[in-house]
């Protein structure tokens, strides 16, 4: 028998919601994008759309910067350490503006950014390599992102951990303007952890743009992969801002 169902992480303003099972951890992720149009954009807020996330094959060193000189806030960052690691872990970090900052520990995975200060950063928040060089507080390459005025980032990014795999139960997929002309694509890319930069893409597309349309998916993502959500408008007109809500299950191998 499967144990109570209890929430283990949940913030006010519901980026994501854990709870567990026994052998099964479920959750659910919320990503938000603005101007969606002909280009595609990755559903995470404060890219642009001729920016993407980047993936490690292993743990890295990485450092974080603000595009605001001001800056100077306490940000908290969940991650994977490492391809062994099964279990998100935490630790804090102190902006210094523009000038990046070391991030202590190497990691794998950067799942989440939340600001711990009494105030929200003025600016956009980027992690980047630490061997980089950043550039009034961006780096070349982002592999994680956080608006500071939203105090939290809203990445649709998903990871499988090791010894596990990875269900997407369902998806609902709004963008803030009903044209009947609109199709939004929206695009599940699966990078292997052997070849993060290469992408399995699955398409799913929205009618209207703001239909709001659940789907029910059954197969099995494997371990070390990770699934970005992006969309574009493929027919229709004008540019419109988008979420996304992705149900989503951690079973553990073999199957309990």
């Amino acid at each position: 028998m499967f144990s109570v169902f209890k929430n283990t992480h949940l913030d006010s303003n519901l980026s994501i919601r854990i709870g567990s099972f026994r052998g099964i951890k479920a959750g659910n992720l919320y990503g938000y994008t603005t101007n969606i149009g002909l280009n595609e954009r990755g559903i995470c807020h404060g890219l642009i759309s001729s920016e993407q996330l980047n993936f490690v094959t292993s743990s890295t060193s990485f450092a974080i910067a603000s595009s605001d000189n001001t800056d100077n806030h306490v940000i908290s960052i969940e991650y994977y350490a490492d391809t062994t690691s099964e279990s998100i872990a935490t630790q804090t970090v102190t902006l210094n503006g523009q000038t990046k900052v070391t991030i202590t520990t190497n990691m794998f995975r950067i799942m989440k950014l939340t600001n711990t200060s009494s105030t929200n950063p003025a600016g956009t928040l980027y992690i980047g390599l630490n061997s980089a060089t950043f550039t009034t507080g961006k780096p070349p390459d982002i592999y994680s992102v956080m608006v500071g005025e939203s105090g939290q980032s809203r990445m649709a990014i998903m990871y499988c951990p090791p010894n596990k795999e990875l269900y997407i139960v369902s998806m609902v997929y709004q963008s803030d303007i009903d044209n009947t002309g609109d199709i939004h694509m929206v695009k599940y890319k699966s990078h292997l952890n052997t070849n993060p930069n290469a992408e399995f893409v699955t398409y799913y597309p929205f009618s209207h743009g703001c239909s709001i349309i659940e789907k029910l998916y059954s197969d099995p993502i494997s371990a070390l992969t990770t699934v970005q959500i992006t969309s574009e408008r493929t027919a229709g007109t004008g540019n419109h801002d988008a979420v996304i809500h992705i149900s989503y299950a951690i079973v553990n191998l073999p199957h309990e």
